[in-house]
C-alpha cells in the first residue's frame, strides 16, 4: 500500500528523535498528511468519478456520487509517536449508502485486515471467524479511553467491573487495529464510547463478516449515531452490552439525581464515584 510506504518513510526519518522533538516537528501531522495524500491520489486515479471523504470533509467535488470512499489516514497516533508498532489506516467503500468493502492496514507490521460484503473477513489473507462457543469468563476484552473526558468516569467503572468477570481488560490505543484483532481472534471482544461513525463503519463489516456483531450499550444497533460500540460474538457482545447498560444508566441517571438532590458540586459526585469502586 503506497500510503503505508509514505507513512513508513516519515517514521524512519524521525525514529531517532525524542518524543518532545517529534511533537515540536509536527511528526504526527506530517505522518497523517503523507498517508492521506497517497490514499487520495491512489483512489482518485483509479476511481475519478467517486467521492473520497475523511472524517472532517469531502476531498472531491463528486458530492452526489453513488460510490464513496471513507478514509482514515492514521489511527493510534500516540503509539506512533512513542515508536509503539500499533497503529493503522483504513479505507472503506460505500455504494449507494451501503458498506461493500473495508481494509485496515498497519504500516509498521504490514498486517492487513479486510472484508467484502458477502465474501467473509480476512487477516493477512487467512479467513477469520468468531468462536461462537466462547463464554464471557473466557474472554480478553479490549477497550480504549473515550475522547470526551466527561465519559471517563463511567468508563473507568465499567473497566473495573468487567475486569472482575473476564480474563482481562486491556487498552492498546488504536481502535481500528484493536477491533481487527478482535475479529481475528487475537482478542475476544471490544467496547468503547465516543467512537466516530467513520471508525465504526470501517470495522463493522469486518466484524459482521467474521460472524460477530456490533451493538451499542443498550444492545441496539445505534452505535453509529451514539458512538457506543460493543463488538464480539453474538453471546459476548450482548452480555457486555447488558453490563455497560447498567453502569452507564446508573452513572447518568443516579449521579445526576444525586447532584440535583444534594445540591452539591461535581467534586461531591467524584467522591461518591470513588467510594463505589
Amino acid at each position: 500500500m503506497n500510503a503505508g510506504n509514505a507513512l513508513e518513510q516519515v517514521i524512519q526519518r524521525n525514529e531517532l528523535l525524542s518524543v518532545k522533538k517529534k511533537v515540536a516537528n509536527g511528526f504526527v501531522e506530517k505522518a497523517e498528511e503523507a498517508s492521506l495524500t497517497e490514499l487520495y491520489f491512489t483512489l482518485k486515479k483509479a476511481y475519478p468519478e467517486d467521492d473520497i471523504q475523511t472524517e472532517e470533509r469531502s476531498l472531491t467535488e463528486n458530492k452526489n456520487a453513488d460510490r464513496v470512499w471513507q478514509v482514515i489516514p492514521l489511527d493510534g497516533a500516540i503509539n506512533l509517536l512513542y515508536n509503539i508498532p500499533h497503529c493503522a489506516m483504513s479505507v472503506t467503500l460505500f455504494e449507494k449508502g451501503k458498506c461493500k468493502e473495508t481494509v485496515i492496514y498497519n504500516p509498521v507490521t504490514d498486517d492487513t485486515a479486510n472484508a467484502v460484503k458477502g465474501g467473509g473477513s480476512f487477516f493477512n489473507q487467512h479467513r477469520i471467524r468468531f468462536d461462537k462457543d466462547l463464554e464471557p469468563q473466557q474472554c480478553m476484552v479490549l477497550t480504549n479511553r473515550p475522547e470526551n473526558d466527561k465519559a471517563l468516569a463511567p468508563h473507568l467503572l465499567a473497566t473495573k467491573n468487567l475486569s472482575k468477570q473476564v480474563i482481562d481488560v486491556r487498552s492498546y490505543g488504536c481502535p481500528l487495529l484493536d477491533l481487527a484483532y478482535v475479529a481475528a481472534g487475537k482478542a475476544d471482544a471490544y467496547w468503547q464510547s465516543g467512537l466516530s461513525s467513520f471508525k465504526t463503519a470501517a470495522v463493522e463489516l469486518l466484524i459482521n463478516e467474521a460472524s460477530g456483531q456490533c451493538l451499542d450499550f443498550k444492545a441496539g444497533r445505534n452505535h453509529k449515531e451514539n458512538g457506543q460500540l460493543v463488538a464480539g460474538n453474538l453471546n459476548n457482545s450482548a452480555w457486555i452490552s447488558a453490563q455497560l447498560k447498567n453502569i452507564y444508566n446508573w452513572f447518568q441517571d443516579g449521579t445526576l439525581r444525586t447532584i440535583k438532590r444534594a445540591n452539591q458540586s461535581p467534586f461531591f459526585v467524584g467522591i461518591i464515584f470513588c467510594l463505589t469502586i
